[in-house]
């Protein structure tokens, strides 16, 4: 908040517009103005109630009618292959879901209008430092539809005949300090003659018909006391703090994008991974309890995500795939480039959290796509080491990993439980299957991929574990089967214990971190652990003592090292966690 060359105590009665009424005028000498005397940011004084004239007034009924989305639930049978004793079954189920439905409304509204007879105006007043020596005041006043206005005070600042006049206007006063009785300061207090003193000032209309209305606001002086105290830092002031500082530094308003690092191949703007990261921060901050005012930005997020659309993909035997998003902007703003099936499921699961939080069905479309952009990359050669699977990158050879099976197998369920469509529900647990018995170790941990010639990278990253504990949470919802909610608390305890909370979660980089957090406060909702939160509130308190002056986080890797932070404290927040 900017500050003048002087202290302020902000506001006493501050910038509150509040319309005239009409009363006879012995009824507005009854008023009595509120006290607005404390140090530091004061609460606006609210206007004494006056008589409205209804006489003069009239009410209509308005009808509006328009259409909502509604949830309509349904059940459906569904083959679901399943391991039992260590073999792989198909078993038939009836699974419950849920679809968006649109229907008609009808509400009337009551909306009563006045005619221009009656005068309507405000009073409004800042106020500098009152010290004991006088302040300054400045008061903004208008009205409309009135014959004589005058503004007064008491006691009066104004040489006589000096007070301002008019209808229209702003006026700047010094307060004189009121004078205390001589012995009768308290002990320990301001001298006599210093003591603080309240101005109450006055403004009054008067219409065509000779009615009155008045607006009150008063102002009290103060001696000086300590310097006001820093804020509280919460979760949410951490979350909206990083996010301006990640706006500020990176965010381009004309092209709505961000920009890239000098050594990214993706030129002047990010690559794709973390334009999805700064969207899952902008969704995450827009779902807080108090972040509905960033719905216009998650809007601006999904407008920077059309421009990596390649509409015209192939895959690498030259058949058409559907529309996806390519590693860096298309020309003419970056130079596009390879498009990757993990890259595509974030795009996928951001899109799905935008419907969750806004119920644009175009939204939920796009989510559609991406899923069927990812089914169009599994893997159909039965020769390949482990087969099945969806490979990482949109070419021939390409490694299989965690992140493009189990975040795209999120992605298919959540559209399951979105639309009801069983193909999606069949795809996503395969996906899932297919990461257990291919990369899943004995500890309950998962390495990282395997590549085309069967040799595996044992890497353990915490976004692997987050996507498969996510994943196994959703499809014990959805089906029911306990099995799945074990294996996703035996991966959960399995991470929380490797990963710690210290060099080695911190290791991992708030990319990878934020994708394990949400999925484990999402396996929290299922089956709380206070293991999950105290490791997510250790790590936040960790990163947030190592937040550069500027406000950023690790800015030697970018978006990527900031965007993710606002997820983080958003979920502290109270944020939702989705998958």
């Amino acid at each position: 908040m900017a500050t003048t060359a002087r202290p302020l105590l902000l506001l006493a009665a501050a910038l509150v517009s509040v319309p005239l009424g009409l009363a006879a005028p012995a009824a507005a000498s009854a008023t009595a103005p509120a006290a607005a005397g404390t140090t530091g940011p004061a609460t606006p004084t609210a206007p004494a109630p006056l008589p409205a004239a209804t006489s003069l007034c009239t009410t209509l009924d308005l009808v509006h009618r328009g259409t909502k989305v509604v949830t309509v639930w349904g059940t459906r049978l569904v083959h679901l292959r399943v391991e039992r004793h260590g073999r792989p079954v198909t078993v038939l189920r009836r699974v419950r879901y849920r679809h968006p439905k649109r229907v008609a409304f009808t509400t009337t509204e009551q909306r009563t209008t006045c005619p221009p007879a009656a005068p309507t105006g405000t009073l409004t007043l800042s106020a500098s430092a009152l010290p004991p020596t006088g302040g300054t005041v400045t008061l903004a006043f208008a009205a409309a539809n009135a014959v004589g206005c005058t503004l007064s005070s008491s006691p009066a600042i104004w040489p006589v005949g000096a007070a301002p006049t008019g209808c229209h206007g702003t006026v700047e006063a010094t307060l004189p300090a009121a004078a205390t009785p001589a012995g009768t300061a308290p002990a320990g207090t301001a001298p006599a003659g210093t003591a603080p003193a309240t101005f109450t000032f006055t403004f009054t209309v008067t219409s065509p018909a000779g009615l009155q209305a008045t607006a009150v606001r008063a102002v009290t002086e103060q001696p000086p006391g300590p310097p006001p105290s820093a804020p509280p830092v919460t979760p949410e002031s951490q979350a909206v703090g990083t996010y301006d500082a990640l706006q500020r530094a990176y965010y381009d308003a004309r092209t709505s994008l961000y920009a890239g690092l000098p050594s990214a191949t993706c030129g002047a703007y990010s690559c794709l991974w973390p334009f999805t990261n700064a969207t899952a921060a902008t969704l995450s901050l827009f779902g807080t309890p108090g972040g509905s005012a960033y719905q216009p930005d998650a809007a601006d997020r999904l407008a920077g995500l059309a421009r990596y659309l390649q509409p015209l993909e192939q895959s690498p035997a030259g058949s058409p795939q559907p529309a996806a998003h390519q590693s860096a902007p298309a020309p003419p703003l970056g130079p596009g480039g390879a498009t990757y099936f993990d890259d595509n499921a974030w795009v996928g699961l951001d899109l799905v959290h935008d419907y969750q939080l806004t119920a644009d069905p175009a939204a939920l479309a796009a989510a559609q796509r991406q899923f069927d952009f990812a089914v169009s990359g599994w893997d159909a050669n039965p020769g390949d080491a482990c087969p099945g699977g969806v490979f990482w990158e949109d070419i021939a050879g390409s490694q299989r990993n965690v992140t493009a099976n189990g975040a795209n197998a999120e992605l298919g369920l959540e559209l399951y439980r979105l639309t009801g469509d069983v193909t999606d529900l069949a795809w996503g647990a395969e996906m899932y299957q297919w990461v257990v018995a291919c990369l899943g170790t004995p500890t309950g941990l998962y390495l990282d991929h395997v590549n085309a010639d069967g040799t595996l990278n044992t890497t353990l990253w915490s976004y692997n574990q987050g996507v498969m504990i996510g994943a196994g949470t959703l499809l014990d919802q959805i089906t029911g089967d306990t099995a799945y909610l074990a294996q996703a608390r035996r991966t959960a305890a399995a991470a929380v214990a490797s990963f710690g909370t210290g060099a080695t979660l911190a290791g991992q980089g708030p990319a990878f971190n934020a994708i394990y957090f949400r999925n484990l406060l999402y396996l929290d909702t299922a089956a709380p652990d206070p293991a999950y939160r105290a490791q997510l509130q250790a790590y936040a308190t960790t990163m947030w003592a190592q937040r550069q002056p500027s406000g950023l986080f690790d800015p030697q890797i970018g978006v990527n090292g900031t965007a993710p932070m606002v997820e983080i404290f958003s979920l502290l927040a109270g944020s939702p966690p989705l998958p």
